[in-house]
C-alpha cells in the first residue's frame, strides 16, 4: 500500500549530515591493513592503489549534481551502518558490517549483514543505493546478469562479527536497497541532529526488508532458470531468514503502509522483466 505522495521537506541539513557520515564511514568499514597478514602486504598494498586510481577517476570531473548525489548516497550508508544496526532493524541476532573501499568499489558491496541462526551463520551482501531516474533498473540487470553469466559475489576483504571467520565471503546473495529523495531527505535530518529514536519505529526498515524480499524472489527464479545451484541456494536462505524477520518487526513496529517511489521502482522494473 502506498499513502498520498508527502509534501517536500522544506530544510535538509546535508552538510552536517555529511559530516556525521565520513566520520561513521572512517570509523566502521574494515581497514584493508589489518589483512596484510592474511593476503601479504604486496597484494595489499596493489588493492589500495586500485581504489585511489578509483577514486580518482570518480572525482574529476564531478558535477554538482552528481557529487550531492554521491554524497547522499554515502550518507544513507552511514544510516544502515550505524542507526539500522543500533535500532536492531535486521533482528537482534544481527550484525551490519561496512565492507572496505575496494569491495565497494571492485564488487559493488557496500555492506554485509550476518544472521545468527541456529545452523549457523548467514550473510546478505547489500548494495546501498539512493536514486533518481532509471538507476533502480540498471543496478538490478547488473545483478541478473552476474548471476546469467555464472560470476560469483564475493567479498575479499571481510572479517566476522558473530564468528571468528575472516577472509574471503564468497558466494552470499547480493541486493539493492535504497529510498527516494523525500525519504532520504528525513532521513538526513534525523542523521543530523542524532534522533536515534526516530529510526527506531520508522517505516522505512520495513520497506527495505520488503526490497529485499522480492529480489530475492526475483533472483532466486533466475538462479533457478539458469541452474546456477550455490546461487539459488544463497538467495533461498536469504529469503527464509529475511520473510521471518519482516513479521517479526511488524511485530515491533506498528506497520502505517507506507513506503516511498523506491519500492515501487523495483516492483515495476521486476514486473516488465518477468513479461
Amino acid at each position: 500500500m502506498f499513502e498520498q505522495p508527502k509534501k517536500d521537506i522544506d530544510f535538509v541539513d546535508h552538510p552536517r549530515a555529511y559530516e556525521r557520515a565520513k566520520s561513521v564511514l572512517e570509523q566502521d568499514r574494515i581497514d584493508m591493513e589489518s589483512f596484510s597478514d592474511l593476503y601479504g602486504q604486496e597484494v595489499v598494498t596493489a588493492d589500495l592503489e586500485y581504489v585511489e586510481r578509483m577514486e580518482e577517476k570518480f572525482s574529476n570531473p564531478l558535477d554538482s549534481q552528481s557529487r550531492i548525489l554521491k554524497e547522499k548516497a554515502e550518507v544513507l550508508e552511514a544510516i544502515i551502518s550505524r542507526e539500522a544496526d543500533q535500532n536492531m532493524w535486521f533482528g537482534e541476532n544481527s550484525a551490519i558490517i561496512l565492507t572496505s573501499k575496494f569491495d565497494d568499489i571492485k564488487n559493488g558491496i557496500d555492506a554485509v549483514i550476518e544472521f545468527e541462526k541456529e545452523e549457523g551463520i548467514s550473510t546478505l551482501g547489500l548494495a546501498v543505493d539512493v536514486t533518481f531516474g532509471n538507476a533502480v533498473g540498471k543496478k538490478m540487470d547488473k545483478i541478473e546478469q552476474s548471476i546469467r553469466e555464472g560470476k560469483k559475489t564475493s567479498v575479499k576483504y571481510f572479517e566476522s562479527e558473530l564468528g571468528d571467520f575472516r577472509g574471503e565471503l564468497r558466494n552470499i546473495a547480493k541486493v539493492i536497497v535504497g529510498v527516494d529523495g523525500r525519504t532520504e531527505a528525513e532521513l538526513e535530518n534525523f542523521f543530523a541532529e542524532r534522533k536515534g529514536s526516530d529510526f527506531a519505529n520508522h517505516q522505512v526498515q520495513l520497506q527495505i526488508l520488503e526490497e529485499i524480499i522480492i529480489q530475492c524472489e526475483y533472483f532466486k527464479s533466475i538462479a533457478e532458470e539458469v541452474r546456477r545451484e550455490n546461487v539459488f541456494k544463497s538467495y533461498d536462505r536469504a529469503l527464509k531468514i529475511i520473510s521471518k524477520l519482516l513479521e517479526e518487526r511488524k511485530e515491533v513496529v506498528s506497520d502505517t503502509g507506507e513506503r516511498d517511489s523506491f519500492l515501487l521502482k523495483l516492483k515495476t522494473h521486476i514486473k516488465r522483466k518477468s513479461y
